[in-house]
């Protein structure tokens, strides 16, 4: 387009008539070098000024401004599209005879036009040919790149550029008449074409313009803008019609498209299920919003269009607001924030938004994610990992502690034993042993909570355990508390320890007792669960499944949020001090959580609290196996037992109880040791050991041994159970701390168990 414009204007500047340009208010817009020539002005010095008042002497200017208003208002007007003779003044005031033609043409900024001014001071023939090349510079003016055409109406021949070869193919015909071109016109547009032109030269019209379809020589159509000026004399007869046809199949394509694209960014933009809007930046107020981000905030668009950013933000994010927009700029932003909708819900959204232009404005498209449930979910799991990791912590803790208490409780009992009854020492030691049993309840309920206890599952019958642990608890609970039951009768079975989930429920309704100091409702209540409707909400983490589900719902105090999310951490009460340990409904959390369930509570200050337990369905009959009764006495025995401890005060205690209840003690204080006096005592029965040891395992000690010496039995003691050693269900186990009479009690248990004892 730079060569064209220098050609062009090398074709102006060399032009032997004066060219110039006005625009609707007759100031000067172009100035070739034979109107500097002609009228001595310099470029410079006439560019922006009237034309009237540089090159017209005064007795015309009159005229000259009134034609070209009345063609501004008529279309028509004395001195357009005709050559007048008139005075044109010089620089230094002088006047010399020229030629005026004034035609006017159009542009996208409106009407200008060209006034083309030849010296006929030489002679008249001098000035018909000036005439000739000034139109056709004019011609060459307006063709640029484009088909031009030249239609003589007197000899009905049309002539054509070189450009119409190459936009449409076909040859160049000087003598081709306006037939050809008619026949090239889509028949869909050759009626309203043929009729506009023709009648634009019958009703003294001076330009006509078109778009429509035009036929190429291999037979493809493509789109023109035809423009086209009608040439008359001074009698103002049409004699010739000068025409630019301009290929705009890419533009029109190009628009096609762009309508298409906002059409499909518009349908994307409403169907989808995110929030989007556009807001205007200077004003932040709602430009334009989709159907998800009126159901979102719950206002319609007509109403979110009233309104601005602020009014969706809460009072708490408002300064937030004008600090982090300056900063936006013209780049996308990622975010996260605040927003209120209607009804004052607060959601938690994810922001992302970057700039665009809307309707002529500058703006900011904004894709506003609702995360709300995404972060309940987060922070759930968050609590969630706090607690194993206290759980890992207590269940550390509870090991150590219980191999204390089992040498406290071992050494107390040995102690008591070798005492007289009626002993003032007697008493005291007795005392010992009554803080050491308080204290291994405390460690049992950590342990519960770390889910390192050794359970004793069986499928159960959860209805049955709710029953029995009913009747224990009305007998505790105030009377100005009511329990009812609504047990399913159909409900499934499940696999769980009975004992410990007596427990569970214990602790839950004693929590919800405390809750109603007034007196109040204990509801308990059991169903099946089926399907996934119910696993919504928070429950949604839970696998998909068949489960039972078990509530304890109370007409309590009820609990914030911030209580709420404490709830099961060990050792959080908010009760007095000495009230309460905190280990009651931590210990239930870790009992549920071993069993492969899940405990929920929810809660909210004056609306009560309601716990919730899921444990999987199991397929398997209920198991009605009852627990054997221990007899009065321990009876003695005379095995050989290798006994094997890394903690001293625990192997001392242990061989001090087997020795008094006459077994053959081997004691070993790891598991390296244990191989080798196994080795060399065939005659070993029994193998009592620890769960966890430097080395081996109790288990893989265990495993090795019974692989050496058949028939060997087993007893694993253990104060924490870390999930790798993890016992069979037939498996025999102690828990730690112990008393000298359990302990011998279980060995003589196991002992006996064997086939033919």
């Amino acid at each position: 387009m730079a060569d064209d414009s220098a050609r062009l204007m090398a074709i102006l500047d060399s032009a032997l008539d004066a060219i110039v340009t006005m625009d609707a208010d007759g100031r000067i817009t172009g100035w070739n070098a034979q109107a500097s020539a002609i009228f001595g002005w310099p470029f410079d010095a006439v560019i922006g000024r009237e034309m009237a008042d540089v090159i017209i002497p005064l007795r015309y200017r009159d005229a000259h401004r009134a034609g070209l208003a009345r063609f501004l208002v008529s279309g028509e007007g004395p001195i357009l599209g005709r050559r007048i003779e008139i005075a044109g003044l010089r620089q230094d005031g002088s006047e010399i005879p020229v030629e005026l033609t004034v035609t006017p043409f159009r542009l996208d900024q409106g009407w200008q036009f060209s006034a083309f001014l030849r010296d006929i001071s030489a002679s008249k023939d001098a000035a018909a040919s000036a005439r000739v090349a000034s139109e056709r510079l004019e011609l060459v003016a307006r063709a640029t790149n484009d088909a031009v055409w030249d239609w003589d109406l007197g000899t009905g021949q049309v002539w054509r550029n070189e450009a119409y070869t190459t936009l449409f193919g076909y040859r160049v015909h000087t003598g081709l008449g306006m037939d050809s071109w008619d026949d090239r016109v889509h028949p869909d547009d050759r009626a309203r074409v043929d009729g506009g032109l023709r009648r634009a030269i019958d009703e003294g019209k001076t330009s006509w313009t078109d778009e429509y379809q035009f036929r190429c020589a291999d037979g493809t159509h493509r789109t023109v803008l035809d423009r086209a000026y009608i040439i008359r004399d001074a009698d103002g007869a049409a004699t010739r019609v000068i025409g630019a046809m301009m290929d705009v199949t890419p533009r029109r394509r190009a628009e096609r498209l762009q309508r298409e694209s906002q059409a499909q960014t518009r349908l994307i933009f409403e169907s989808s299920p995110e929030a989007m809007f556009v807001y205007d930046v200077e004003t932040l107020r709602f430009l334009t919003a989709n159907t998800a981000a009126v159901r979102r905030y719950g206002y319609s668009l007509k109403e979110l269009q009233g309104m601005t950013l602020h009014d969706i933000r809460p009072e708490s994010q408002q300064i937030r607001l004008t600090s982090i927009l300056p900063e936006q700029g013209d780049s996308a932003v990622y975010y996260d924030v605040q927003h209120r909708t209607r009804d004052g819900t607060l959601l938690d959204m994810e922001i992302l938004t970057n700039a665009l232009e809307f309707a002529g404005r500058p703006a900011r498209y904004v894709l506003a994610r609702d995360v709300t449930e995404r972060k309940r979910l987060e922070g759930q799991l968050r609590q969630v990992q706090k607690l194993e990791a206290v759980g890992q912590l207590a269940g550390g803790i509870a090991h150590d502690f219980n191999n204390l208490l089992t040498a406290i409780t071992g050494h107390g009992g040995l102690l008591l034993d070798s005492l007289p009854e009626g002993s003032s020492d007697r008493q005291d030691v007795e005392q010992i042993l009554r803080a050491s049993d308080r204290a291994a309840s405390l460690t049992q309920q950590l342990v519960a909570f770390s889910r390192k206890q050794v359970l004793q599952p069986r499928v159960i019958d959860l209805n049955g355990v709710v029953s029995n642990t009913e009747r224990l608890l009305r007998r505790v609970i105030d009377a100005n508390i009511s329990i009812q039951s609504r047990l399913a009768p159909d409900l499934g079975p499940v696999v769980a320890d009975p004992v410990q989930l007596e427990q569970v429920i214990v602790n839950l309704v004693v929590n919800a007792r405390d809750a109603m100091p007034k007196g109040g409702e204990i509801q308990i209540g059991t169903r099946n669960l089926e399907g996934d409707e119910w696993r919504a909400g928070e429950w949604s983490i839970i696998p998909a499944g068949r489960y039972v589900e078990l509530t304890i719902r109370d007409s309590g105090t009820g609990m914030d949020e911030a209580t709420r999310a404490r709830a099961f951490e060990p050792f959080f009460t908010t009760k007095e001090v000495g009230k309460g340990t905190g280990l009651g409904l931590s210990s239930a959390y870790g009992i549920v959580k071993q069993s492969n369930g899940f405990l929920w509570v929810r809660s909210a200050p004056g609306q009560g609290s309601t716990f919730t337990m899921h444990l999987p369905w199991s397929d398997r009959p209920v198991d009605n196996v009852t627990l054997p009764e221990h007899p009065a006495r321990v009876p003695r025995g005379v095995e050989t037992v290798l006994l094997v401890d890394d903690d001293a005060s625990v192997r001392y205690v242990a061989h001090r109880a087997l020795e008094g209840h006459g077994y053959q003690v081997l004691e070993a204080a790891d598991p390296s040791a244990a191989l080798a006096l196994a080795a060399g005592n065939p005659s070993i029965q029994l193998l009592l050991t620890d769960m966890m040891m430097p080395g081996l395992t109790g288990r893989e000690l265990a495993d090795r041994l019974v692989a050496q010496h058949p028939g060997l039995l087993v007893l694993f003691m253990s104060g924490y159970l870390d999930q790798s050693t993890l016992l069979e269900t037939n498996a025999a186990f102690l828990q730690k701390p112990f008393t000298p009479e359990a302990l011998a009690r279980k060995v003589r248990q196991v002992l006996d168990a064997q086939p033919g004892a």
